[in-house]
């Protein structure tokens, strides 16, 4: 195994402990806030439309739902190659489970005013086992919901292997 692959995994086993404290960190100090009956159900079908566009591999569209500050990361044909990588890296066959959202009105130090949408997700593919993923959606009053961020994190079977092996990751979870 060459030194730059272990060097990615160990990259990608930091980047997953470090969103997942992101997320903790963030759920302590933003205000939760519980939106009403139409808002959820509009940014439930905004969030499982999305997935499914990208599931479906429908990825113009899907990039289409995006607020123009996650298009300014990243350029359409960037996003179509990242997707294609991903895809390619699980083996595809996603499984999802475990959707929660979380909701806040104008958070602290949020980028823009107005109501988020955090969905978070545990998700499964033919070479990953360990995956979650979480999609914040964006609406400023009276506005509709925009993908705000999007975000995958896992760890390939071939590097969970490795892990245990090592003795750094339990076999039993």
């Amino acid at each position: 195994m060459s030194l730059a692959l272990v060097n990615k995994r160990d990259h990608g086993v930091r980047r997953l402990v470090l969103v997942l404290l992101i997320l903790i960190s963030a759920s302590a100090i933003a205000q939760e806030w519980e939106p009403d009956e139409s808002q959820k159900s509009e940014a439930e079908t905004i969030f499982l439309g999305f997935m499914t566009l990208i599931y479906e591999h429908n990825i113009e569209q899907a990039y289409d739902m995006q607020t123009p500050g996650m298009k300014s990361l990243i350029s359409l044909e960037g996003w179509i190659a990242f997707e294609k990588e991903f895809e390619n890296i699980s083996g595809g066959g996603a499984q999802f489970s475990g959707i929660t959202a979380t909701w806040y009105k104008d958070p602290p130090n949020a980028q823009i005013p107005g109501i988020h949408a955090a969905f978070v997700y545990s998700c499964r593919y033919k070479n990953i086992n360990i995956c979650s993923g979480v999609v914040i959606l964006h609406s400023e009053t009276g506005s509709t919901f925009k993908v705000m961020r999007h975000e995958r994190n896992y760890i390939d079977k071939a590097t969970e292997q490795n892990l245990i092996e090592q003795g750094h990751f339990p076999v039993n979870r």
